[in-house]
């Protein structure tokens, strides 16, 4: 916390509350003997959805011919020469994918209008399964976006209330896979993290807590609850994001112009650099091998492997590495010895290590 007045810079940690993140933020303003003008929060809620696929049922609806680009994806490989590599899968179902009757030239003409009709069809049938969120991807909407917000429109006048995301508003840019990608990403963390900032504004009224707040973007800027909400995938990597803008600045303080950042949670660990007082920018940050996001954010190395996620042993006693399962930070036995949910070994949690930061020569040999 900064005193504006004093210049006094005050911290302290408050233990994270897993079965509802809002109360931790609530018991750490309680230490606070002041009115707090703004609080700049940064939620790991989006990157935890992301890296252990706890978000919503997504239907995917994309222009006739083209709803398979989340599943050829690229045609390059993690390793050229492993044959037992398997690509990762989107973040949505196949059988969830759907194909719409419009086309758009690459200067944006309409070639073939949007069938309303088709697309009310289509809205009932997504109504009758167990869909939570819309994601919506057209060919060359990002030059002309008519067909998409129509879409949105009636899909939305059909079933009232569903999170849709459009790619025109996600991810305006070319490159189809990328841009479909992203989309269904958004679309995955809409409803969790629509209920998880309605629940805090909800918290905050309750407790009478009337602070401007400002919600930690991946790209070291911030949104309102609001627009944070309308686009969650601009959360993805939230708050390891706010341990870089916060080292950026200490390395302005002391000087020290190389640093890198560990910070390692109960779902992932995530590392990043200072160079020459200055984080980097990208939009290449992809959530697992082949699975891109390329919206700008600063330049961090997630992986879901934190101080609660799963290791497992299988029946020849051989470690595996932890998968993208985790019991979160919550205090829970190190070694438990019981059965994994198939039965076939026992599991164990990564130990949680205190983070560290150190300085980092980046020419050095």
């Amino acid at each position: 916390m900064y005193y504006r007045e004093s210049g006094e810079i005050r911290f302290w940690k408050e233990l994270t509350t897993p079965q509802d993140p809002i109360e931790a933020v609530i018991a750490g303003l309680k230490e606070v003997d002041t009115l707090v003008e703004k609080l700049r929060l940064g939620t790991t809620i989006a990157t935890n959805a992301l890296l252990t696929r706890r978000g919503a049922n997504v239907a995917y609806v994309t222009t006739a011919g083209f709803r398979d680009i989340p599943f050829i994806q690229r045609g390059d490989r993690r390793s050229h020469y492993d044959i037992s590599w398997i690509k990762a899968k989107p973040f949505v179902e196949r059988r969830n994918c759907f194909e719409i009757h419009e086309r758009l030239s690459a200067k944006g003409e309409v070639i073939v209008p949007l069938d309303e009709a088709e697309v009310r069809e289509l809205a009932r049938m997504i109504k009758k399964r167990s869909i939570e969120a819309v994601a919506v991807c057209m060919l060359f909407s990002y030059i002309n976006p008519q067909h998409e917000m129509r879409t949105r429109d009636i899909i939305a006048e059909e079933i009232p209330g569903i999170p849709i995301s459009i790619s025109y508003d996600v991810l305006p840019k070319w490159k189809e896979y990328e841009r479909a990608s992203t989309t269904i990403a958004d679309a995955f963390l809409k409803p969790v993290i629509t209920h998880h900032f309605k629940r805090l504004q909800q918290r905050f009224k309750e407790a009478a807590i009337e602070s401007r707040i400002g919600i930690i973007k991946s790209n070291g800027g911030e949104a309102t609850v609001a627009h944070a909400a309308a686009t969650p995938v601009q959360l993805a990597l939230s708050g390891p994001t706010g341990a870089v803008v916060a080292t950026r600045a200490l390395a302005r303080l002391t000087g020290i112009g190389n640093l890198v950042t560990f910070d390692m949670g109960g779902t992932s660990t995530d590392c990043s650099t200072v160079v020459d007082g200055r984080e980097h920018i990208t939009t290449a940050f992809e959530i697992e091998w082949g699975i891109p996001i390329q919206i700008p954010m600063i330049d961090i190395h997630s992986i879901g492997a934190g101080g609660g996620s799963i290791a497992w042993i299988d029946r020849r006693d051989a470690p595996r590495r932890p998968s993208i399962s985790s019991r979160g930070s919550g205090p829970r036995l190190l070694w438990p010895r019981r059965p994994t949910g198939d039965g076939h070994g026992r599991q164990r949690r990564a130990r949680a290590y205190k983070s560290e930061l150190f300085s980092w020569r980046p020419h050095a040999t």
